[in-house]
């Protein structure tokens, strides 16, 4: 029997097909027309599949009796905090992040706290219901970084319009483990975060101080 050769046009084809098979990406629609932003997310299978589409929509200063429920049935049904707690956190959601069939699925929450020797920071959380993490892989930037992303962008917009006491800067507390390793560490401190002891629960605190280029004094808004 004689053994099959690969021609160099073979071998071509192959190396193209790699190249053009599907890598991890978000893409955000940034058009301004609508007050949601539309992430669609490719995994890294290279075999078809249909692309998985969430929408980051601004809840903060916008938050209506629908968009309320929802967020409060998210948390409740999936036994993330009791329905008193939830009425009560609604309030403090920057983020909510829905599939193309509008279901939420995640949200970021943030409330003013004092911070010892450092003074008034927002106080971050986010949740992302667990079968919606991970689509893009260690290597690409997943939805739980977008949020983070957006929801940073919005409260250091609205810390500079305020005229006096700006926030100094956010706090975050790592619960989930696996951003508790050195090389998670890393990436947080490459993208500004400060490591600022550890939290009453036991688990790593984070900080990132605002940087504002008006002085005080001189930016519009009112403080809320």
């Amino acid at each position: 029997m004689k053994k099959s050769r690969k021609t160099s046009r073979q071998k071509s084809v192959k190396s193209d097909a790699r190249k053009n098979s599907p890598q991890d990406a978000v893409k955000l629609d940034q058009s301004t027309a609508e007050p949601t932003a539309k992430a669609v997310v490719t995994t890294t299978d290279a075999s078809p599949k249909p692309q998985k589409t969430y929408r980051m929509q601004l809840v903060a200063g916008r938050l209506d009796e629908v968009a309320a429920r929802e967020i409060v049935g998210m948390w409740v049904s999936g036994g993330i905090l009791s329905p008193e707690e939830a009425d009560r956190r609604v309030k403090e959601v920057v983020i909510a992040l829905k599939t193309e069939s509008g279901a939420v699925v995640g949200v970021t929450t943030a409330y003013p706290v004092q911070v010892p020797k450092v003074g008034v920071c927002w106080f971050l959380r986010m949740f992302l219901l667990p079968e919606h993490r991970g689509f893009l892989g260690k290597n690409g930037l997943g939805l739980p970084s977008r949020m983070l992303g957006a929801t940073m962008a919005f409260l250091a917009e609205r810390s500079a319009a305020i005229p006096q006491n700006r926030p100094a800067g956010v706090v975050m507390v790592l619960e989930n483990k696996k951003f508790q390793t050195p090389r998670w560490k890393k990436t947080f401190e490459s993208n500004g975060w400060q490591y600022a002891g550890m939290a009453p629960n036991g688990c790593p605190a984070l900080f990132r101080p605002f940087i504002y280029h008006i002085p005080e004094g001189a930016a519009g808004g009112e403080n809320k």
